[in-house]
């Protein structure tokens, strides 16, 4: 049995999260919620999601920062290849 893909939800409004929550968990996710970035960019270190839904204006770290870790680091960026398949 395979595990679900994991989904980060990077989002500090706490009106609009449990929307994303909810929509990601029907595509069959394993959902990763976090409301500021410090946390986030430290479970990135950690996990490897396949899905991220990034909010830029976070407390703490701001989005664009965490988007940078991201792109920049390789284990966490899908090739075009990769994509197609």
């Amino acid at each position: 049995m395979t595990a679900n893909p994991i989904a980060f939800i990077i989002e500090d409004d706490a009106l609009v999260l449990p929307i994303y929550k909810t929509a990601i968990e029907d595509a069959l996710y394993e959902v990763h919620t976090f409301q500021n970035g410090d946390t986030a960019l430290e479970q990135l270190s950690v996990l490897t999601p396949k899905l991220v839904i990034l909010d830029m204006r976070l407390p703490g770290v701001p989005g664009i920062t965490i988007l940078q870790a991201i792109k920049s680091n390789k284990r966490l960026v899908v090739s075009q290849s990769e994509i197609d398949g």
